[in-house]
């Protein structure tokens, strides 16, 4: 049985109330739950949240909810510990366990599909949605308050691009792994797979400018 969980808490810094924001006429955690139900892969969608709100627009898009401790809301607690948090106080009997972003809105269902593979030849290890960056980061560049540019790796002036190993980041979109990997203490033994998403099946959203590529992203797929 797979489980979906979306965690969703309460504060946001840079866009208020961003995990219930409007987006095409829908809380943009809406749009996330319905994506997720019309995979058909899971049996049970959970939102776990410190605030009220969230849980009842949650329950209202059809997902089960569960409210978070307090001691478990705030920005820097890992996402792995709320998590395993609900596995812990829940009579869930699940093997795989999906998490998404409140902000998920560019779920393929074949990238879940491709990912319970993985995750069956690689069962102690959790999946995780990444993207390549564009441009080698060992040639990126700082700019100070003057708009002066500079290497910020003098080493790396003259090397040519291709000569860099390829670098990823979190795509914010989902992540996979067993029940018994949350629920495991030992983290020296739990090991990543990356799975890669095309640039434009991927939007973190976590600042106005990301907002505005969502929305053309989201316009842009839904018209093709």
């Amino acid at each position: 049985m797979n489980l979906a969980i979306i965690p969703a808490r309460k504060s946001s810094k840079r866009i208020k109330d961003k995990n219930i924001i409007n987006f095409f006429g829908e809380p943009i955690i809406a749009k996330t739950i319905k994506l997720i139900k019309n995979t058909k892969l899971f049996r049970r969608v959970i939102v776990t949240s410190d605030c009220e709100k969230i849980l009842a627009i949650s329950k209202k898009y059809g997902a089960e909810i569960y409210l978070r401790k307090k001691k478990l809301a705030g920005d820097k607690i890992p996402i792995a510990n709320v998590i395993k948090d609900l596995l812990k106080n829940s009579n869930l009997n699940i093997n795989n366990v999906f998490y998404f972003y409140p902000t998920s809105i560019f779920i393929k269902k074949r990238y879940l599909l491709d990912s319970l593979k993985i995750l069956k030849k690689k069962p102690n290890s959790m999946v995780l949605s990444i993207c390549e960056y564009s441009h080698p980061i060992e040639r990126s560049l700082i700019m100070n308050s003057k708009n002066e540019i500079k290497f910020k790796y003098k080493k790396n002036i003259l090397k040519q691009t291709q000569y860099f190993q390829k670098s990823y980041y979190d795509a914010g979109q989902f992540g996979l792994a067993k029940k018994k990997y949350f629920l495991d203490n030992n983290v020296k033994n739990k090991k990543i797979i990356g799975y890669v998403l095309n640039d434009y099946d991927a939007c973190d959203i976590d600042n106005y400018k990301d907002l505005k590529k969502a929305k053309f992203l989201f316009k842009k797929l839904k018209n093709e």
